[in-house]
Formats: structure tokens, C-alpha cells, sequence
């Protein structure tokens, strides 16, 4: 069964950008394990379009933003991606590349359906949750609500939300901000002391990363052990195929040794 709140709580979760009705539709039916007809579309379009409490329609450029200044995220100490907003003004923060651009057409949409809007503005539509909402599908119940978020942990919790279950390695997580490791790895720390994220440790191609979530999405998968059996494995098995069952240190190392891609 498809609600209101898990509609709301997709379109809060792709943040400040927020999606086109063609993604919400495909969020919806991954969520739900379930396709949508039209009618569906149609009534989930209507609830949003006459919700201007909790969404805002917006047509948007998809270009690079020329930021005024003023609205741009800068963190002392580090430089962030120009996406980064937040804005002194409305309050808003997160990332979205033409937040300067982009016009609120909430008034024109109010009364159109799901056709006639996508006729009229095709992919450029944009559904975007208010602020409130937004953080609320960040923070959920797992915060104390006095909590405060920087701006650079707010971003980077969203930008982790936006990778539901599947989470978002550091590494990827520093590139998407447009920030080094070290900044990253305060980010990360300073909102998993918040417990607001969990964070697994996990090898891919050899290489040691970690991956963090939500505290919400994250689940347990027991193979805390995996890591170190599978070192061991390789290493047997690396060791098996020389000619007298030896090796150096330095050649096991470079052949078989995960590398810590997060550093």
C-alpha cells in the first residue's frame, strides 16, 4: 500500500535538488516492490500539487548556478563544491546546482494534472519537500532534536540519504561534497557521534573502505569476521602457488593485501 508519508518521504530525501515526478514514480515502485498506474500517478499527483505545506514545484535549469555569495556554503577551513547552499535568508541548505535559477511554479501547477504539467514542463519540473520535511527523513527519531547540524554535516547527511539503502562510501561521499579525505572523515565522525549514521567497513577490489548510511537504512549483516578470514584465505592461497610454498613480505603485501582507500 502506497501512503502519503512514504511519497513525502521520497521526495525529502533527494534533498534541496529534489526529483523529477518521472523518478519519483520509479523511487515509489522500488520502495514498494510494485508498479503504479496511471491512476496512481494521477492521485499521488494531486495530493502533491495541492500540498504547498510540505512540497514546492519548481522549474528547474539543470545548469551550473552562478551562487551569489552570500548563499554559498563556506565552512571555515574547507572548500566545498559550489552546489553546497545555505542560505542566510530562508534558511535553506543542501545541495542543488542551479538554486539561483530555478523559478517556483507552485501557484501555476495548483489545479493541473499530472499530463498537462509534464506537457508543459517536461523533465524540468522539479518536486521539492520543505525544509522541515527534509530534515525530518534525515534525523528521524534516532536524534536528540535540540541537536545542532552544521552546514557541512547537514550536506553531508543529505548527500548520504540521497543513497538510501545502498549507502555511500567516504571516498564517494568526499567527492560528491567536493571536499579532501580529512574533511570528510570529520563530517562523517562528528554525525556518526550524533548517531545519526552507521558506518561498515567493506573491501571492493582489494581495497578497504568504508561504507556509511542512514541510521535508519542500515542493517546488520553479520560477516564482522569476513574481512580477516578472507585475508587469510588469500594469502594461503597466494602462498600455495609458489614453487616452495614461500614469499617475501613486500610481495604478499602488494599481491594480496587489501589497501585503506579512505586515507
Amino acid at each position: 500500500m502506497i501512503t502519503l508519508r512514504d511519497v513525502l518521504e521520497e521526495v525529502a530525501l533527494e534533498g534541496l535538488t529534489g526529483c523529477r515526478p518521472a523518478d519519483l514514480w520509479q523511487r515509489i515502485q522500488t520502495r514498494n516492490a510494485t508498479s503504479i498506474s496511471k491512476e496512481i500517478k494521477e492521485s499521488i499527483w494531486k495530493l502533491l500539487s495541492d500540498n504547498s505545506a510540505d512540497v514546492a514545484m519548481y522549474m528547474s535549469t539543470g545548469g551550473s548556478s552562478g551562487l551569489n555569495e552570500d548563499r554559498k556554503c563556506k565552512p571555515r577551513g574547507t572548500k566545498l563544491s559550489p552546489s553546497a547552499i545555505s542560505d542566510p535568508v530562508t534558511g535553506e541548505r543542501g545541495m542543488c546546482c542551479d538554486y539561483e535559477e530555478r523559478r517556483d511554479v507552485s501557484q501555476s501547477v495548483c489545479g493541473m494534472s499530472l499530463d498537462e504539467a509534464t506537457e508543459k514542463w517536461g523533465d524540468s519540473l522539479v518536486i521539492v519537500a520543505s525544509k522541515d520535511l527534509r530534515l525530518s527523513s534525515l534525523v528521524g527519531p534516532y536524534c536528540d532534536p535540540c541537536c545542532v547540524l552544521f552546514d557541512l554535516e547537514y550536506i553531508a547527511l543529505e548527500a548520504i540519504g540521497k543513497c538510501r539503502s545502498e549507502g555511500i562510501t567516504r571516498i564517494d561521499l568526499a567527492r560528491t561534497l567536493g571536499i579532501d579525505a580529512k574533511g570528510a572523515f570529520h563530517s562523517v565522525r562528528n554525525l556518526a557521534s550524533k548517531r545519526l549514521i552507521k558506518q561498515r567497513k567493506e573491501v571492493i577490489e582489494r581495497r578497504l573502505t568504508t561504507r556509511i548510511y542512514l541510521t535508519r537504512f542500515y542493517r546488520e549483516t553479520g560477516d564482522g569476521g569476513q574481512l580477516l578470514t578472507s585475508s587469510r584465505k588469500r594469502v594461503c592461497d597466494f602462498l600455495d602457488k609458489q614453487p616452495d610454498k614461500t614469499a617475501d613480505y613486500r610481495e604478499i603485501e602488494s599481491s594480496v593485501f587489501v589497501r585503506n582507500v579512505d586515507c
